[in-house]
């Protein structure tokens, strides 16, 4: 218990310095100049991606979908290892 009372301490803490330092009323403004009605013109706007980007985003969805099949097909054999040896 003290020890997730401490790590809510901090993060408390941490919130507040930050609510207290960082206005974000002036970044809103900031990026409202630099760039206004940005998100009017993506409204309903569609993007095709190219050939290479598309590509590449079929790998990473398969690399991560392959990365969790391998992490949940060991975790099971270690967890059935330590009950089969622990006999």
């Amino acid at each position: 218990m003290p020890l997730f009372a401490a790590t809510a301490l901090v993060m408390v803490i941490g919130v507040v310095i930050m609510m207290v330092k960082v206005d974000e009323n002036k970044f809103c403004a900031e990026k409202e100049e630099l760039s206004p009605n940005e998100e009017e013109k993506r409204e309903g706007e569609t993007v095709k991606l190219s050939k290479d980007k598309q590509r590449s985003l079929v790998f990473m969805l398969a690399s991560i979908f392959l990365w969790f099949f391998g992490y949940n097909a060991i975790v099971s054999a270690y967890s059935n290892t330590l009950l089969l040896s622990g006999d």
